[in-house]
């Protein structure tokens, strides 16, 4: 058995989506990076099966590439807003290969909220010393998990 995934753009009726009380928007690079959700996912079934029926992992990672703006980018912006604001824990991503403006501006918005938060950035990640102070700033703590494996783990254990 694997855990739901729904990816975008997939949508989910707010009956079925709402039955899951864990739902985890994977937040991070989607553009000029390896595909490191559906890596997540993997390692996350194989380590902790445990929550495959009770987990939603919210993707939003499309098949294909996506324009940058026009109709397509605006309906993938509103996707993320929605599952974003709607998901119980927010899993933050860091990749070594790019930025990740736009997830700063999220990492930087959802950690003023009062929302569970998951975060890792590769030990490559460029503005790795930054994420940690700014999340020690304004949460007062700074564990950030250095793999995908430690960061599956990490969820695993704010899902307790």
């Amino acid at each position: 058995m694997s855990v739901r995934v729904l990816r975008s753009p997939e949508v989910m009726l707010p009956l079925e989506f709402f039955s899951y009380k864990r739902r985890v928007f994977l937040a991070g690079g989607i553009r000029g990076c390896p595909d490191w959700q559906n890596e997540f996912i993997e390692i996350f079934n194989k380590l902790h099966s445990e929550y495959c029926s009770s987990v939603l992992l919210i993707n939003p990672r499309r098949e294909g590439d996506l324009a940058k703006d026009g109709e397509d980018a605006l309906a993938q912006i509103k996707w993320e807003k929605y599952y974003l604001d709607e998901s119980t824990v927010k899993l933050f991503w860091f990749p070594a290969e790019t930025l990740c403006p736009i997830t700063l501006f999220e990492l930087g918005k959802y950690s003023r909220m009062d929302y569970k938060l998951v975060v890792g950035c590769d030990e490559d990640y460029q503005r790795k010393f930054d994420v940690k102070v700014q999340l020690e700033l304004e949460r007062g703590y700074t564990h950030i998990s250095s793999n995908l494996e430690k960061l599956a783990n990490q969820l695993s254990y704010v899902l307790s």
